[in-house]
């Protein structure tokens, strides 16, 4: 087919699977349609004018008589391109025959390398597992009930009803939750919600099944490798009443909403326990996978498409974009260019504060799933995808902004804005390369130089408690004796297990010739169990608590007494030495080399950030600390280091961290009666080095680090 300007530009043929349904009116007025591609299972709407060309293709041979046509029996006005425009979009979308579908010329954007399928294939791909619909019209007369207004109408007023009851047991339902925070309430966590999210799929499925809206498929969705359930009801386009669209559209967060309902019900009702964990397991999910995930607008989730077709805007997120990024452009360069599309005012200005509130959330939903996938997949693997996601999430649309702005670059400088705008840009590059930063900082301690926190070694009973607020002890003395019921049972059946090896052991050497064969394995076994009895009477003798040195123990926690149980992480009390005070920090391996031993700075308390104390470096290690004394930084305790809890329960930083040691100097009245251990930072006089140096240094050795090429 040719669009030569001397010759009869001739009609195309359409495709002949192709189908066309009535739509809701626009905000305007005007009717709209929906064609529908089987082959692909795509829906597009289309407009009055291209609806009444559609109607006359059959009847015409070239592009002049349809325009004829259509100016003389409607009260359209049609010029020859908007004719050819319509062509185009139905080549490129493949509702065309295949024979004129092949002589259209494919767009720039349709055509990809085979790196670039490959990226899209990684960052998103589906896998339709299977063809529900047999299965949803032999089941849908049994669900039929729950999909009807009275049982949705009760359900949400139970919802209501068990959150005004749930807010008299707030305390109580939030224990529930932070007992998720171990391996079996993980567990239990991950099979909820793919039940939850199964139903929710399910709920989608047949209410478009109780609209006639065919699913053709159901399955999984990646989305950066992260499974997604979906359910294919993009036929619900086809459906020409808003309300029941919106239905098939929000019927995946009912079912979650009355899922919620009833699990809230049966936590009120059901004792402690797994029952009532499952129960909130359900509850939680449902509510925070609806109210802030599947409803959120900003994502492209069932929200997106009900929020979308309400406002009767098509593609809602590109063409806001499109109206914040023209917006972006106006402001720093005042091109005067006009809006992307005409519409009334208000519409419009909802548009651009709509883009600039997706591309925010973008960022920082990419950049977030970008560090996930940086600390998930090992190194450096993870290292190399996180780069790509940047590169490609938040990198290429900075990119093609910056190339329509190179294109536009005569414009843009003709205008006296661009040079104001430029000139603060100077300003803050200017800034980024002068050596400003003077002073480097890190996570500190104010303490007596010889102090410990008594934590329990493992969640335990306490026995015996020796001592009381402010009392003076001697190094070696017993200050509280913990037992632990579950420690006693491993150890017995560690002694059994070591016994019953023995035994057996005696046995096999009466008969020689079997007892030369087996020997080995026998004594290796007696060797395993015997270094596992020993571990576990280690942990029990660590239950005796003793001083380290002379001291007065301090901060008793309020409520321990003898006979109650404590957890691992539940600070006992402090023993102290009253003396010399000190101060020590943690620095990270590329802050030494802007400091030495001698260097002033301050000690600034985190009660008091305008109160500083004058200090001195004495001290720094030359190995990086492998755990943390002191669990006021710790991350596990609130603080500011990133860090986890060992196998033997101690702390270990996330990351390479060198003890510095400093002494306290000047005015330390500020300090006194404040707590024995003072938590704050520590600012230290440094070698100046500029913010954009200091960037790429800390970039360049994240990468050298975790590609391997350091090693």
């Amino acid at each position: 087919m040719q669009f030569g300007v001397e010759q009869k530009q001739e009609l195309p043929a359409l495709n002949p699977m192709v189908k066309i349904y009535q739509g809701d009116e626009n905000r305007d007025g005007t009717p709209q349609w929906t064609l529908h591609h089987p082959v692909s299972n795509r829906y597009f709407q289309i407009g009055w004018m291209e609806f009444e060309c559609l109607a006359r293709f059959h009847r015409h041979q070239t592009v002049d008589e349809l325009l004829a046509a259509v100016n003389k029996e409607t009260t359209l006005e049609v010029d020859k391109e908007d004719i050819q425009n319509f062509i185009t979009f139905l080549g490129s979308n493949g509702l065309l025959s295949s024979v004129d579908s092949v002589s259209m010329p494919m767009p720039a954007e349709k055509k990809q390398s085979i790196w670039m399928k490959i990226l899209h294939s990684y960052l998103f791909f589906t896998v339709p597992l299977f063809k529900p619909q047999g299965f949803l019209n032999k089941t849908f007369p049994y669900v039929k009930l729950f999909l009807g207004k009275p049982f949705l109408s009760a359900s949400y007023l139970l919802l209501g009803i068990m959150l005004l009851l749930t807010l008299q047991r707030a305390d109580e339902f939030m224990h529930t939750f932070f007992q998720l925070f171990s391996l079996q309430g993980a567990a239990m966590l991950a099979l909820v919600f793919t039940g939850i999210k199964i139903l929710h799929e399910l709920g989608h499925a047949y209410t478009a099944t109780k609209y006639n809206v065919p699913v053709p498929h159901m399955g999984i969705a990646f989305i950066v490798m992260y499974p997604i359930l979906y359910t294919e009801t993009t036929g619900a386009w086809q459906i020409s009443s808003h309300r029941k669209r919106v239905h098939i559209g929000l019927s995946g967060v009912a079912t979650e909403l009355v899922i919620a309902a009833y699990a809230l019900l049966l936590w009120h009702i059901l004792p402690a326990g797994l029952g009532q964990s499952l129960a909130f397991s359900a509850v939680a999910i449902s509510l925070i996978g609806s109210l802030l995930i599947n409803l959120n607008p900003l994502m492209r989730f069932d929200g997106y498409y009900v929020f979308s077709d309400a406002l009767g805007i098509e593609n809602l997120h590109s063409r806001a974009i499109a109206f914040a990024r023209w917006k972006l452009r106006e402001v720093l360069f005042a091109l005067g260019d006009p809006r992307p599309e005409e519409m009334e005012e208000g519409r419009a200005q909802f548009l651009t504060l709509f883009g600039f509130a997706v591309m925010i959330y973008r960022f920082f939903l990419f950049l977030g799933i970008a560090l996930l996938v940086y600390y998930i997949f090992f190194q450096p693997l993870g290292l190399f995808l996180m780069i790509v996601e940047l590169a490609f999430f938040i990198g290429l649309p900075i990119w093609k902004e910056l190339v329509v702005w190179a294109e536009r670059r005569t414009d843009i400088f003709s205008h006296r804005r661009t040079y104001i705008g430029l000139g603060c840009l100077t300003v803050l590059l200017v800034l980024t390369v002068l050596p400003l930063q003077r002073t480097v900082s890190f996570p500190a301690v104010y303490h007596s130089e010889a102090y410990r926190a008594v934590y329990p070694p493992s969640s335990s009973l306490v026995a015996q408690l020796h001592v009381a607020e402010g009392q003076k002890v001697e190094e070696g003395d017993v200050l509280a004796a913990l037992e632990s019921p579950s420690l006693e049972k491993q150890i017995s059946a560690a002694r059994v297990e070591l016994e019953t090896l023995q035994h057996l052991k005696k046995r096999e050497q009466t008969n020689a010739e079997i007892y030369r064969e087996r020997r080995a394995g026998i004594e290796q076994d007696i060797k395993a169990a015997s270094e596992k009895l020993i571990s576990l009477i280690e942990k029990k003798e660590n239950l005796l608590i003793r001083a380290d040195f002379d001291g007065v123990v301090r901060d008793i926690s309020p409520g321990l007494h003898e006979g109650r149980y404590i957890k691992n992480n539940q600070l006992m009390f402090r023993l102290v030495q009253p003396g010399k005070q000190a101060v020590t920090a943690y620095a990270r391996e590329d802050q030494l080399e802007r400091f030495e031993e001698g260097a002033a700075g301050s000690f600034l308390p985190g009660f008091s950030p305008f109160t500083d104390l004058d200090v001195t470096v004495k001290n720094i290690s030359p190995a990086n600390s492998k755990t943390l004394p002191w669990p006021e930084l710790s991350s596990v305790y609130a603080g500011s280091v990133p860090s986890e809890i060992g196998p033997k329960n101690e702390i270990n930083p996330r990351q390479s961290l060198y003890a510095v040691r400093l002494s306290a100097a000047g005015d330390k009245k500020s300090l006194e009666n404040q707590s024995l251990v003072i938590i704050g930072q520590v600012n230290i006089k440094a070698r100046p080095i500029s913010p954009l140096a200091l960037f790429l240094r800390r970039t360049g050795a994240l990468f050298i680090r975790e590609s391997g090429l350091g090693q």
